[in-house]
C-alpha cells in the first residue's frame, strides 16, 4: 500500500463515521419483563435499534457479522421497499391489517396524454405531468396501490378465504402484535411481530407471497430464504412471553398470480429443530461480536482462499433460479 493510499485509510479509520450509528441490540438482565404492545406502529417497532429482529439475524447468518453491523446501524430496514418486494407488503397489510389498509388504500388512476404527433400514450409528457401532480396532491399518509396490485390482493385473499384451515388460523388470531423478550442464553433483548398467532391455540403463521406455492418450489423457497429461522425466531419468543411454545408452526403461501392458488405448509420437526439450531448459531455469533465489539467480515485473518464451487456446477441439469423475482427457467 502506498503512502497515500496508507494516509487515506487513516484518515477514513480515525473519522470512525461508520461507528456513530443508530446503536446496536444490548443485553438485558434477567429481570427483563418480556411482554406484548398491541398496536404499535410498524415504523415504530422497526426503528428500535436496541433489540434484535429476526431479519438481522437472517442478515448475519446469510452474510457476515460485518453486513449486519453495517446494515443494522444504518437502519436499512426501515422505510426502505424494493419494487418487487411493494406487493407483499400490501398483501400483508390488507390481510393481516384490513382496517388500516381500507383506511389509507388509494388506487392508482391510468395516465394518458398526447405526444407530440397527436397520440395517447401513457407514456407523454402530459401524462408524466398528471401523474406528478396527482401524487403532489395525495393526502399524507396515502398508500397508492395500482389496479394490477389492487386485483392480486383480491384475488390472493378470495383465494385464503376459500381454504378452510386457512380461515380456521385467522379466526380468533392476533395479527402483527409486538413482542419483547430476553433471549435465555445470550441475554440480548429480541423483538418479534408475528403475522398471525393464535395465543389461545398455540398456532403460529408466517404469511408469505410467492411466485409459485407448491411443495417441489416453495421447500426449497422456505430454506433458501430462511423463513425457517424467522418461525423459530417468532416461536422462541413466544416461549419466553406467554410460557409455551406453539403446537403448531406453519407457513400460509399464496400465489401472486392467476388463480392465486395458497398452501398452508406445516413446519415438519426436523425443519423445526434446523431452525431452532440456526437461531441458537447466530445468537451466540451476536453474543460474541457484541462482547468484543468485532465484526468480521468473509475472511478476518486477511487471507486469499481457494474457492470451492457446488457440485452441481458441473452438470447440465442445474436449473437457474432468477433469486430477484423467484422465477425459475431451464437453462
Amino acid at each position: 500500500m502506498s503512502k497515500k493510499m496508507a494516509a487515506l485509510y487513516n484518515e477514513m479509520v480515525n473519522i470512525e463515521f461508520y461507528l456513530k450509528d443508530g446503536g446496536l441490540p444490548q443485553t438485558v438482565q434477567k429481570d427483563f419483563k418480556p411482554h406484548w404492545i398491541e398496536n404499535l406502529e410498524s415504523e415504530k417497532y422497526h426503528a428500535d435499534r436496541g433489540s434484535l429482529s429476526s431479519t438481522g439475524l437472517k442478515v448475519l447468518l446469510a452474510q457476515t457479522p460485518a453486513h449486519f453491523k453495517s446494515n443494522w446501524t444504518r437502519g436499512e430496514d426501515v422505510g426502505k421497499e424494493k419494487d418487487h418486494l411493494r406487493y407483499g407488503s400490501l398483501a400483508h397489510l390488507a390481510l393481516l391489517e384490513p382496517e388500516k389498509f381500507r383506511s389509507s388504500f388509494v388506487l392508482e388512476p391510468v395516465f394518458e396524454g398526447f405526444t407530440k404527433d397527436g397520440k395517447l400514450s401513457t407514456q407523454s409528457k402530459e401524462a408524466k405531468d398528471k401523474k406528478k401532480l396527482w401524487y403532489a396532491n395525495l393526502p399524507q399518509g396515502s398508500l397508492v396501490v395500482t389496479p394490477e396490485d389492487y386485483s392480486r390482493i383480491e384475488g390472493g385473499i378470495k383465494s385464503i378465504l376459500a381454504h378452510k384451515k386457512a380461515v380456521g388460523i385467522l379466526n380468533g388470531a392476533k395479527t402483527e402484535i409486538s413482542g419483547f423478550f430476553r433471549h435465555p442464553a445470550t441475554g440480548i433483548k429480541c423483538r418479534i411481530r408475528p403475522d398471525i398467532l393464535h395465543i389461545e391455540k398455540m398456532s403460529l403463521t408466517d404469511f408469505k407471497t410467492t411466485r409459485c406455492a407448491a411443495e417441489w418450489f416453495f421447500g426449497p423457497e422456505l430454506i433458501r430464504r430462511k423463513y425457517h429461522i424467522s418461525l423459530m425466531f417468532y416461536a422462541l419468543g413466544v416461549k419466553e412471553i406467554t410460557g409455551k411454545m406453539p403446537d403448531k408452526i406453519s407457513i400460509l403461501a399464496v400465489e401472486k398470480d392467476p388463480p392465486y392458488a395458497c398452501a398452508l405448509w406445516v413446519m415438519s420437526e426436523e425443519t423445526m429443530k434446523l431452525g431452532l439450531d440456526r437461531v441458537e448459531e447466530g445468537m451466540a455469533i451476536m453474543k460474541s461480536c457484541l462482547d468484543t465489539n468485532t465484526w468480521p467480515s468473509y475472511q478476518e485473518n486477511g487471507l486469499a482462499q481457494e474457492i470451492q464451487v457446488p457440485q452441481w456446477a458441473f452438470t447440465e441439469q442445474a436449473p437457474f433460479y432468477n433469486f430477484e423475482h423467484e422465477e425459475l427457467s431451464n437453462g
